[in-house]
């Protein structure tokens, strides 16, 4: 959220708007007197990945702009990249580039409140998904705010909007379970 782009969401936010729980937490942090800096990702990367290429870590882009998630997995030298929300609004990635993103390794992570709060819609997922394929998806439910669903809840109904849309059992299986055991070293 220390992203230059995503920070510059926080500094024009109206605190009375209607805005994103990221940003209401980095309007309380001010309004607290707290003054957090955007972190230019040329400052960040080089210690990131060596923490990480050092400690076997996963890397996830977090909230990145789709040039600073290009610059991440380019320069990443680690075994996995996995690339948060890219249907996020704020962050948005097309199909074709998260193709490109795919043929480096990177795997994509879709989050079930992204297409279920209406920040993306569920075709703009499937087709993401089905460009890039089962095996370079992988699912979160991003839950655990109290308006959304109960967190057990999120990837079984993700699954169900997927088998609606025509994905195969075997598909589901791909991005819910082995990817997410491929990234947990298991």
């Amino acid at each position: 959220m220390s992203a230059s782009h995503e920070f510059a969401e926080a500094e024009h936010a109206d605190p009375d708007g209607n805005v994103p729980v990221w940003v209401r937490f980095e309007l309380e942090l001010r309004a607290a007197g707290a003054r957090p800096q955007a972190v230019p990702i040329d400052d960040a990367l080089g210690p990131v990945l060596d923490i990480v290429a050092r400690h076997g870590l996963v890397l996830v882009t977090g909230h990145l702009s789709r040039d600073e998630v290009f610059a991440v997995v380019e320069a990443a030298n680690v075994p996995h990249v996995v690339v948060s929300g890219p249907e996020f609004p704020s962050h948005r990635i097309s199909p074709e580039d998260q193709v490109a993103l795919a043929d480096q390794g990177a795997l994509l992570m879709r989050a079930f409140t992204t297409p279920y709060t209406g920040k993306c819609t569920w075709d703009d997922v499937f087709t993401a998904t089905r460009a890039v394929g089962a095996h370079s998806t992988v699912w979160c439910s991003d839950l655990g705010q109290v308006f959304n669903p109960p967190v057990e809840d999120g990837l079984a109904l993700m699954a169900d909007r997927h088998l609606d849309a025509g994905f195969s059992e075997e598909e589901i299986r791909i991005m819910a379970v082995d990817n997410t055991r491929r990234l947990a070293g298991v």
